[in-house]
């Protein structure tokens, strides 16, 4: 089986620093696009902020390539309910009356609705091949944060490349990361005239970088596959020394280094590079930012003047483009880097600059697929050398050392708390006589649980009020029988117990969600095989949720500010584990052949 880990412990969000200058009025974005954006209507926001964000909106339309067989534009308006929908058309002088009478409901803020709206409109009229982008705008925390990222999970499930802005100082930072498709996607602007003041960097921001065709050819039907294709970040990897190299699909400050082991066993980690510094794909090394060619470079957009270093916590650091090159820099001391503002004096930064950076550099380790007590160190000359670890620690290829963990310690061995194989009942068969409640889910015969679709699941109270402080282990194989979203695991109920824990299948990804016990919510999906037999895991160790389907995993911290780590185990629910049910979903449809939970980490797992 593939053992693959994906660390992402670079939490830092994007917003565009662009130049001061006045675009003239056929400035703006000229490709084809589908694209909705989805606005706050909360009573957080006044009635003359509100008539700003109007006005935002319509001087957003002009700039928009907004015709016939060309660019298409929606609008959603929320608050505690919808209170208008306007569907995706190329009609722009309809947009603009719309834009001026948008009603302001000022009731809640369920942000989650809102983001649900937009993708049923994309959903409602599809353009095959025509990039796909939404928007949303908002001035505060949304009344539930993890169905509003499950919610944008699914978004960006059906190709629709998402944004947030966020206006005010009452933003929830975690969640407007957790709503766009990428940490570098997020907006913030302290109020809704500078918002409407820095509408042309919204356009920029948006725009599609490459156009698309107007004309497209339908391709001719592909017999389906039996197994749908995943792809993994070591795909096509360039080798040096057994350790193969990929460029960081978005950053161009970061790479990837693959692990190979026997048996297709496969260990993937992202990795920073020193400060200042791009990853050289050509080169297998990190170089000076100016000296690389990168595609990604941010700076190639001939307005960008700067944007925010990713990677460290330091608030003096950032990139400075200088002739489409991204240059390391950082502010003087007393000064902070500012979004839409550069260099500021600041009484509260203090921080050193240039900054430690979190995994920096190639690591010259390897884990040792033999011995899980040990490593392997490349020494010129020798080649791969066994190294030992201390005892009670193990090899973390994340860290590019030997790292303490409980679960390592000598002697200990980690067995299931609850262990349910569907042979003939739905007991637990742990040992340890861990009661679970059977609600219609009824057995083949053949060691397989057939849940429903419709009333199936299972609740175990023993996970009702747990404290997590240990790790906490769920694997699963699972057949899909129904298509679309379904509910697989959570820890919350149909009533007012809100999950910490959630797990939910799409069409081809399952989407993986963890509260902790500080408000932190770290989201992100994986692919797995419709209407085949996966193996799927959850996994939490206090400190970042874990996932892995068919051998492909990941990783994800939970920050809650750019300074500060808010960590932490899983936060507490009174209601008891349930399989197959998730609050907001339809219950999951097909067959489980077995599930098992740990409150440890499984050595296979280490």
């Amino acid at each position: 089986m593939q053992a693959i880990t994906i660390k992402l412990a670079f939490f830092l969000f994007f917003s565009g620093i662009l130049t001061r200058v006045t675009l003239s009025e056929d400035s703006g974005c000229r490709s084809l696009i589908d694209f909705c954006i989805v606005v706050d209507g909360s009573d957080s926001i006044s009635r003359d902020d509100f008539s700003t964000l109007r006005k935002a909106i319509s001087s957003l339309i002009d700039r928009l390539n907004i015709d016939k067989d060309e660019g298409r534009m929606g609008i959603v308006v929320y608050s505690s309910k919808i209170a208008r929908k306007v569907p995706l058309t190329s009609d722009k002088w309809t947009l603009q009356k719309e834009a001026e009478k948008l009603p302001h409901p000022r009731d809640g803020t369920n942000t989650a609705l809102g983001i649900e709206t937009m993708k049923e409109l994309f959903q409602a009229s599809p353009r095959p091949g025509v990039p796909k982008v939404g928007i949303v705008v908002t001035d505060g925390i949304s009344k539930n944060t993890t169905e509003t990222v499950i919610q944008a999970n699914l978004t960006k499930d059906l190709g629709i490349n998402m944004f947030s802005v966020g206006v005010s100082q009452l933003i929830d930072m975690p969640e407007l990361i957790g709503i766009a498709s990428s940490e570098r996607q997020v907006l913030t602007v302290d109020s809704f005239d500078a918002l409407a003041r820095n509408i042309e960097e919204l356009v920029l921001l948006v725009c599609p970088t490459s156009p698309v065709p107007t004309t497209t050819m339908k391709p001719a039907p592909t017999p389906p596959p039996t197994q749908a294709p995943i792809s993994g970040p070591c795909d096509k990897c360039k080798m040096q020394n057994g350790v193969g190299y990929n460029p960081h699909p978005d950053d161009c400050d970061k790479f990837t280094q693959c692990y190979f082991g026997g048996e297709n066993q496969i260990m993937a980690v992202y990795r920073q590079c020193p400060f200042g510094q791009y990853w050289d794909q050509g080169m297998l090394t990190c170089r000076p930012s100016a000296e690389v060619n990168c595609p990604n470079d941010k700076c190639r957009h001939p307005r960008l003047l700067s944007y925010p270093y990713q990677g460290t916590t330091s608030c003096r650091a950032y990139w400075k483009c200088n002739f489409g090159k991204a240059i390391g820099m950082c502010c003087p001391e007393g000064y902070e880097y500012n979004a839409f503002g550069g260099c500021v004096k600041s009484k509260k930064c203090n921080d050193t600059c240039p900054p430690q950076l979190i995994n920096e550099g190639p690591c010259d380790k390897r884990p040792s697929w033999k011995n899980e007590k040990g490593f392997e160190q490349y020494v010129y000359g020798f080649g791969w050398v066994d190294m030992p670890c201390a005892p009670g620690s193990r090899f973390d290829c994340n860290t590019c050392e030997c790292s303490l963990h409980t679960s390592f310690l000598p002697g200990r061995v980690c067995r299931p708390e609850v262990h349910i194989p569907f042979d003939k009942n739905c007991k637990d068969e742990s040992g340890k006589a861990v009661y679970v409640e059977n609600i219609d889910v009824t057995l083949t015969g053949t060691g397989l649980g057939y849940f429903n679709g419709n009333t199936s699941k299972l609740i175990i109270p023993r996970f009702a009020n747990v404290e997590h402080y240990s790790d906490f282990v769920i694997k699963m194989r699972f057949m899909d029988v129904t298509g679309g979203v379904r509910g697989m695991v959570s820890n919350g109920d149909c009533c007012s117990n809100e999950a910490s824990l959630k797990m939910v299948k799409s069409e081809r990804n399952i989407h993986y969600l963890a509260k902790c016990s500080r408000g932190a919510t770290s989201t992100f999906y994986l692919p797995f095989i419709p209407g085949n037999w996966n193996e799927a895991y959850y996994m939490h160790d206090t400190k970042k949720l874990e996932g892995k389907v068919n051998g492909i995993g990941m990783e994800k911290w939970a920050y809650g500010s750019l300074r500060r780590s808010v960590y932490g185990p899983l936060k507490k629910s009174a209601a008891g584990l349930q399989i197959g049910f998730v609050k907001g979903f339809e219950n999951f449809h097909g067959y489980m052949d077995y599930v098992t939970i740990y409150m440890c980490r499984p050595t296979h797992l280490r």
